[in-house]
């Protein structure tokens, strides 16, 4: 069975993320906020500011309906930590999910980790997870060999 994969935002780390997952047989569906964004994906096959040059793998689609994205078992968040305050609320993660975060630096204004800041607001039912580098966006999307590390407070979940 193909894992279908969720996919908070649609920049640089989310599309390089995306395209990886759905190269390795995931389905893969990106939430944005902006229109451009969601039609270049579904329509062009190409993000419009992120690796335009870059035709992205049919599997990975996007939407600006945040309920489908929340909606998978595995869900990567992958935003500006200065929007964890404004999306993190907006996210409704089911029960015995996981989410995985890729957000670098801190949540500004209580200078929580990303990770903290979500379990703060998703209690304990979800299961949380978080992946950084060393990689670059651009490596990971052209398959190049780089590493990327998980942890998380549940050693089956990283």
């Amino acid at each position: 069975m193909t894992e279908h994969v969720g996919l908070v935002g649609l920049g640089n780390w989310a599309i390089a993320l995306g395209q990886h997952l759905a190269r390795a047989g995931c389905r893969v569906t990106g939430w944005s906020n902006a229109q451009s964004e969601i039609e270049g994906v579904n329509q062009h096959r190409r993000h419009p500011r992120c690796f335009p040059d870059i035709e992205l793998v049919p599997g990975f689609t996007a939407t600006s309906d945040l309920s489908v994205v929340m909606a998978q078992r595995l869900v990567l968040a992958v935003i500006p930590a200065a929007a964890l305050d404004e999306v993190v609320p907006l996210m409704k993660p089911a029960q015995g999910s996981t989410v995985i975060s890729a957000i670098k630096g801190m949540e500004t204004r209580s200078l929580l980790t990303p990770l903290q800041f979500m379990r703060s607001a998703f209690g304990t039912g979800v299961s949380l997870c978080v992946i950084s580098g060393p990689s670059f966006a651009r490596d990971v999307i052209t398959a190049k060999p780089c590493g990327v590390v998980a942890a998380s407070e549940d050693e089956r979940v990283a």
